[in-house]
């Protein structure tokens, strides 16, 4: 009777701490296979037959349709520079610049993977051919619900929210590793609730 016991606990604890253990890897931003520049975080195989088991269940979970490994690269910033998850009741300024590409998109999405609308209602996704830019090259884009002049990525709704910058036809997908590639900073606006 005591080895039963004994065996129902060992298998009650492995069953707990292997499902845990899978479930903060897909959840978590710093999972398995993940990359992380700065505040970003990308998946780099996501798209790729090389995707380890926990960067597949992730997409899976997401329904999002990654980038291939010749397409581009996808990274994800979910939290301000203090770290507090970025809100849309509060308004940030994403500037800098981005890694080389060819083109690339921002856009916000909501704790569920899906595209916050603007203030009016369409689908917003901020394109790299369409913006101000500073002589330098580096661009700043407020993004809120109030608008902003200049470059501004209306946002609708409450509740966190995640930025999503897609970078198509980059040669940071083939990165030795060598440089860190320079992503944009966001900082904090106003809050408002």
């Amino acid at each position: 009777m005591r080895y039963l016991t004994n065996f129902l606990i060992v298998v009650i604890l492995g069953l707990a701490i292997g499902g845990y253990s899978a479930w903060w890897a897909v959840e978590t931003e710093n999972g398995f296979g993940s990359i992380k520049i700065g505040q970003w975080t990308s998946w780099p195989l996501a798209g790729s037959v090389d995707a380890d088991p926990y960067t597949r269940a992730r997409v899976a979970r997401d329904g999002s349709v990654p980038l291939g490994a010749g397409e581009g690269l996808s990274f994800i910033l979910s939290s301000d520079q203090f770290g507090k998850p970025l809100d849309r009741k509060c308004q940030y300024i994403l500037s800098g610049n981005t890694p080389p590409a060819r083109l690339w998109t921002l856009s916000v999405q909501d704790e569920n993977s899906r595209t916050v609308p603007s203030v009016s209602g369409t689908a917003n996704t901020a394109f790299s051919q369409s913006l101000l830019r500073r002589q330098d090259g580096s661009f700043s884009i407020i993004i809120g619900k109030h608008p902003a002049p200049g470059n501004w990525l209306a946002i609708s709704g409450e509740g966190p929210m995640r930025l999503v910058l897609r970078l198509y036809d980059t040669p940071i997908t083939g990165s030795s590793g060598l440089v860190e590639p320079i992503m944009p900073n966001i900082s904090n606006g106003d809050c408002v609730a």
